[in-house]
């Protein structure tokens, strides 16, 4: 992989959704982590270099909702 990368743990439970999990504390953690990333990128950047990758669905679901507003359009989260 030729791209900065970044794995993290975040002591937390997950709970079930359906067939799904979510983690809820996860998903702050990580719309921290993107808003300070955004507030180091230079003007020329708007943060559709930023992806996060969730294996669940609903916890892909809660990091977009807890993104800050300015990220949502722009950084990708998937499964």
């Amino acid at each position: 992989i030729n791209a900065p990368l970044g794995f993290i743990h975040v002591e937390a439970e997950e709970r079930s959704k359906g067939a799904s999990k979510v983690n809820p504390d996860e998903a702050r953690c990580v719309a921290w982590l993107v808003e300070r990333v955004l507030q180091c990128l230079p003007p020329r950047l708007t943060g559709g270099e930023i992806g996060v990758i969730s294996p669940y669905a609903a916890q892909v679901a809660e990091i977009r909702r807890t993104l800050p507003l300015q990220a949502r359009d722009h950084v990708q989260v998937s499964s």
